[in-house]
């Protein structure tokens, strides 16, 4: 099932997680998506964001994967 009126939908899934965030530096409503499992039972590891005045998905590019250091 897609996403009807927005651009470059991600595939359909459950067992995400999504978090809705307004951003007063942008000036703009996102909303973060990130895993789940798709239709066919496999793991997604993806982040996707959907633009809410744009209309339209994107994935960001970038340090999102990057692995962080906790402690000295």
């Amino acid at each position: 099932m897609q996403a009807s009126g927005y651009l470059n939908p991600p595939q359909a899934r459950c067992g995400h997680v999504a978090a809705a965030v307004s951003s007063p530096t942008w000036g703009e409503e996102f909303l973060i998506v990130h895993g789940g499992i798709n239709r066919h039972k496999e793991a997604l590891d993806d982040l996707v964001v959907l633009q809410y005045e744009q209309e339209a998905w994107f994935q960001p590019q970038g340090s999102a994967g990057a692995t962080a250091v906790v402690g000295p």
